[in-house]
This record gives C-alpha cells, structure tokens and sequence, in this order.
C-alpha cells in the first residue's frame, strides 16, 4: 500500500508539472506586461522603454541584469493585443564565442552552456526528458518541453561569425493565443 501511494505521489508530481505553466524568475507566462515590468524591475533589471514596443520591437521588452549570477539581456515578448508575457529570451552578454578566436575560448564557451543546461535541467528533468540536438545555426541546443511549454538552452549561431549563449522560455498555449491575436487584423 505504501509503495503504491508512492507510485501515485510521484505520477500526480509529474502530471502536475505538465499541467501547470513555466514561470520566469517567478513570474508566470500569462503575466500582464506591466506586472512584468515591475516584478523585473524590483529585482534589480533595467527596464530599457525607449527602445521596447517601438519598430522592430514591437511587442517586444527589453531589460539588461543578473541571471544566473551572469550579466544578461532579457527580451520578454508579449501577446499583440492582451499584453501578457509568453515567450522571454535571456543571452548572457559575457558569453560569446567569435570563430575568429576574439571573445571568449570556445572552452569557456563550452563550460558556461554546460553549466546553464545543468541548472535548467536539475528543475526541468523531473518533468521532462531533454532532447539534444545540433545544428550549423544551433550547434548546441538542449530542449525541455511538454505540450504546454518549452525551455531551450542554447548556442546560437547570430550572425554567421560568433555563438551566443541563450536560454528560451515558450508558453505554447499562449504563444497559439498570440498568433491568433496577430491574425486578427487580417
């Protein structure tokens, strides 16, 4: 009786995980920009407004802080017409790995997505198996998700001539709303 109350301790636990929406340093998806806004800014992120939800972009806020102990740029995109966060991209701005040999060592490089993948993953990997993949625009990737959200970390090939170090957080479900909202105007 005990090994099967267990049994179903940990399935509630995992089911619960899939259920339940990814939050951004405690903030959940779904979340009000302005919500968003001030959270960030009362730990300690420079909120950048006369460059965020202008041109290109639009729909798109910008922040600069610490994450993970590292310095970081935060972009947390918002749905067109509601407002609420559901994606938010982090590159951290002292990771950056040129082909040409400048930045940092291709180790460096190394060690530091190695070390967000663990992070992530030590919260993430009871939910969900990560998947690994490679690719000349994504040469290293690590993905977290279930029908509802998605976290990747990533070395990401920006301009053909450097890597940068980025963790993505997706809501899947509001990323749908927000498309939905796009195609409205149409």
């Amino acid at each position: 009786m005990k090994r099967f109350l267990m049994v179903f301790a940990v399935i509630i636990f995992v089911l619960n995980g899939y259920c339940q929406t990814i939050k951004f340093l405690n903030i959940p998806m779904g979340t009000p920009i302005s919500e968003v806004i001030n959270s960030l800014t009362k730990k300690g992120f420079e909120y950048y407004s006369e460059m965020s939800n202008k041109d290109n972009f639009a729909d798109t806020y910008l922040f600069s802080g610490r994450f993970a102990g590292e310095n970081a740029n935060i972009s947390v995109f918002v749905t067109p017409k509601s407002h609420k966060m559901y994606s938010v991209t982090v590159r951290f701005t002292d990771y950056t790995y040129y082909y040409d040999g400048s930045g940092i060592s291709k180790e460096l490089f190394e060690s530091k997505y190695k070390m967000i993948k663990e992070g992530v993953g030590s919260k993430y990997n009871v939910l969900t198996e990560p998947f690994e993949s490679s690719t000349d625009s994504c040469p290293y990737i690590t993905v977290w998700s279930t029908e509802k959200w998605r976290i990747a970390v990533s070395g990401f090939n920006m301009s053909g001539n450097n890597l940068v170090l980025l963790v993505q957080y997706d809501d899947l479900v509001l990323s749908e709303e927000s498309q939905k909202e796009a195609n409205e105007d149409f």
